[in-house]
């Protein structure tokens, strides 16, 4: 492409400016100028030829890149016309198209369209095969689960104050833009390392942020699906999962907040933004929550839905294969349900309606592309990468214990304390089969599915540390029953419940051992962002092991005291909630920090001030604060004659002698006294800063929005 303005001709290719002559000698050129422009596999070239000897651009007359990617993707026009041929009311229109950039043909939408109405009619037709059971309707949600409580005015509140101070994740520019182009392009494209192929068959949540895009593309208002499926979370947790793992959960009070923490400690770092992982943490949850509720009532169902759940986790992102670790986790007593009522309904009006649901998500994959296009993309993507094996797992957590945002103390304590309540439960369960008060068999599964979790992770091709986001609701439940086994009456030993509450500070002295951190202007203003928390000079983590070690002390002079005292255990005495006020300080911890960093940045940009701001019709963020000099050699500084120092004689040698001696003004030996007044001398360094202090300061001021115009 040629541009030319008032000034210069340029010769562009792909919005890279290759070759640049200043106009006058363009047109001083005449017939003699040309421009020659060659494109290779290699190297793409453009030369301005027959300019001017004295052309004011010499340098940029001619420019050859190595960039494969420069070739043009037009090369020009070609006709057979007469070259007589008026041009007069001849007009080109061209729009550069790719193999992805198709529409579904009629007969592809009316089997779009039957397949979706036969599989509702089926999964119909399966609810009614379920109610040949004789029990009549089962409720959807438990008695009384619009009844709020105080924790659920805490964990609203918290995820409402974070959707407007919280931070942004590392990856949200990159979705975001794929969203707002992809009202251009016709699809979700990846063109930041894929070369353009669509993001399908993964990344359906990608398009709630394009539908967001057509009103506004302010932060509050993209955030608004995190905070709905963090609201849709906590709803399923604290109604669903957390009853269905025992009575002694569902009464205990300190469990349902533990719950919350880790639910908390997990979700505000990992999942305020528009990374897929709110929406695979959702359906992921309801896929357990479904798969139990199908175990609990021996109906299927609730099967047939989590199945569909399983598969939108899945094509959300990679990391959705955890919803398929619960159906697999389940998958013995779903089969031997289907084995017991085969010989009712049948085999097939049982497993067809099952297939049917969760083969509906290819409805969306293959909307528009076709197979050869998504064959081409998964190619291009296993090409560019990052594709890391599986076997390289470990380099997931190695960056979540390096002292950058990966590894900041907000990730760190989430995710450890959530490791922490799986080995304290699975240690609790191998020693008691049947604890009283605990549903064994989905407490098991909710552990298989963690661990299956872990594992599934080491398939997925990065190993960033935002996909530990994943654990949240699951962290969730396994806190909650991890705070009521150590609790009294399920743990009465003093000796174990102190053990554990230094297991839960050593975990938060490695937590603290790293700097509070977030991605980018996330961290503006945040305390400790750049070190360690610490207190007048006492690091946070120090005291918190100095406490750990301690308590271990403690709890060993309480296990060696047991042989000559033995410990009194009381029935229904009260124990301190370690768990609960653990997670729920450092929820607080979390919501403080970003706080006081919205108060360090008043007057200037923060995330707290943009979201207000957007909210009231501002939606320009961080433009407002972006500087820039109208003239950059305005205010240029000018050099001033420096002090003169006469300079010494040369030196004379005398024939055939040695040196003649320096004249005695400089001869080397001791100086006499100055007899002259005592005068002030300036050297260089301090006239070039009296001069910086009397120029004039080069004028700067606010870029402003152009947007506010449109």
């Amino acid at each position: 492409m040629i541009r030319a303005d008032a000034r210069n001709v340029i010769i562009a290719d792909r919005d890279v400016a290759l070759a640049t002559a200043n106009r006058a000698d363009v047109s001083r050129a005449g017939a003699d100028c040309a421009i020659r422009f060659v494109s290779t596999p290699e190297t793409t070239s453009a030369r301005f030829t027959g300019m001017p000897a004295d052309a004011q651009t010499p340098s940029q007359l001619a420019v050859s890149v190595n960039d494969p990617n420069l070739r043009p993707q037009i090369t020009g026009f070609y006709t057979d016309l007469p070259a007589g041929t008026s041009a007069a009311g001849i007009d080109v229109a061209t729009q550069v198209d790719t193999r992805f950039n198709t529409s579904p043909s009629t007969i592809k939408l009316i089997a779009i369209v039957v397949g979706i109405a036969a599989t509702i009619l089926s999964l119909v037709a399966l609810g009614f095969l379920d109610l040949r059971d004789g029990r009549g309707h089962v409720r959807i949600m438990p008695p009384g689960w619009l009844r709020p409580r105080p924790v659920d005015f805490t964990v609203i509140g918290v995820l409402g104050i974070w959707w407007l101070i919280g931070p942004n994740t590392s990856d949200d520019g990159y979705q975001i833009t794929m969203a707002t182009q992809a009202k251009y392009s016709g699809y979700m494209i990846n063109y930041f390392r894929s070369f353009g192929v669509p993001e399908n068959p993964v990344g359906w949540n990608d398009y709630l942020f394009t539908a967001i895009s057509h009103v506004t593309t302010a932060a509050p208002a993209m955030r608004v699906p995190g905070l709905i499926m963090g609201l849709l979370t906590w709803l399923v947790i604290s109604r669903e999962m957390i009853p269905r793992l025992g009575r002694a959960v569902r009464n205990n009070p300190a469990a349902l907040w533990a719950g919350a923490g880790g639910f908390l400690l997990i979700w505000l770092p990992l999942n305020n933004g528009l990374r897929p992982e709110p929406a695979v943490v959702f359906f992921s949850l309801l896929t357990w929550v479904s798969v139990e509720r199908a175990i609990a009532t021996g109906r299927l169902l609730p099967v047939a839905i989590a199945v569909p759940c399983a598969a939108l986790c899945v094509g959300a992102a990679p990391g959705g294969l955890i919803a398929v670790a619960a159906l697999l986790a389940a998958s013995r007593q779903i089969v031997t349900r289907i084995v017991k009522r085969r010989k009712r309904d049948g085999l097939l009006p049982l497993i067809a309606p099952i297939l049917a649901s969760g083969m509906a998500y290819l409805f969306y994959a293959f909307y528009t592309p076709t197979a050869a296009a998504l064959r081409e993309a998964i190619t291009v993507k296993g090409v560019t990468g990052p594709t890391l094996d599986w076997y390289e797992e470990g380099v997931r957590y190695y960056y979540l214990m390096l002292e950058t945002e990966d590894g900041s103390a907000v990730r760190r304590i989430g995710v450890l304390t959530a490791f922490l309540c799986l080995l304290t439960v699975l240690t609790f369960m191998l020693r008691r089969k049947r604890p009283a008060g605990i549903s064994a068999g989905p407490v098991w599964r909710l552990m298989a599915v963690f661990f299956a979790t872990i594992v599934l992770l080491a398939f997925t091709p990065t190993k960033w540390t935002h996909h530990l986001g994943l654990f949240a609701g699951y962290a969730a439940g396994i806190a909650a029953v991890a705070a009521t086994m150590t609790m009294a009456p399920m743990m009465r030993s003093k000796r174990n419940r102190v053990f554990f509450a230094a297991a839960a500070l050593f975990i938060a002295a490695i937590s603290f051992a790293a700097r509070v951190g977030y991605y980018w202007v996330g961290t503006y203003g945040i305390p400790w962002n750049t070190m360690p928390p610490e207190l007048f000079g006492v690091k946070f983590s120090w005291v918190l092991f100095a406490a750990s070690v301690l308590t271990a002390l403690y709890g060993l002079w309480l296990h060696y005291r047991r042989d000559y005292a033995p410990e009194p255990t009381r029935r229904g005495g009260r124990t301190l909630p370690t768990l609960a006020i653990l997670t729920m300080l450092m929820v607080f911890f979390d919501v403080a920090t970003m706080a006081k960093g919205a108060y360090a940045q008043r007057g200037s940009f923060s995330w707290t001030a943009s979201n207000v701001r957007a909210l009231q019709g501002d939606t320009c963020s961080m433009a407002d604060y972006v500087l820039m000099e109208e003239d950059p050699n305005a205010g240029q500084l000018s050099p001033l004659p420096g002090p003169t120092v006469p300079s010494p004689p040369p030196r004379r040698r005398s024939p055939g002698g040695p040196r003649a001696s320096p004249p005695p003004a400089y001869r080397r030996g001791p100086r006499p006294p100055s007899r002259t007044p005592a005068t002030t001398t300036t050297s260089p360094t301090s006239i070039s800063r009296k001069r910086w202090a009397a120029s004039p300061i080069p004028t700067s001021r606010r870029t402003g929005c152009r947007c506010r115009s449109a």
